[in-house]
């Protein structure tokens, strides 16, 4: 379920003038909402330590290119993942 479907599914809570002052999420909805943030927070995390260090990204880069130069690497087929 996407974001988005997953907020069309909650409930507000209105006072008398109908201002939303609280949001009721069904469990199941509320815990694949954490697991989207946290998958949104681990990618944040992954893109501040390569823009912090891109010097890393290129060192791996280089030894993915060796390891297949000298032949240790071989080609991965989708559908056999």
């Amino acid at each position: 379920m996407t974001i988005t479907e997953m907020l069309n599914k909650v409930q507000y809570v209105t006072d008398t003038e109908g201002t939303r002052q609280a949001v009721i999420v069904d469990l199941a909805i509320w815990e694949e909402l954490i697991e989207h943030l946290r998958d949104i927070e681990n990618e944040t995390r992954w893109d501040e330590l390569f823009n912090q260090h891109p010097e890393v990204l290129e060192q791996l880069a280089e030894e993915a290119r060796a390891d297949r130069a000298a032949g240790r690497t071989r080609e991965l087929d989708p559908d056999q993942l």
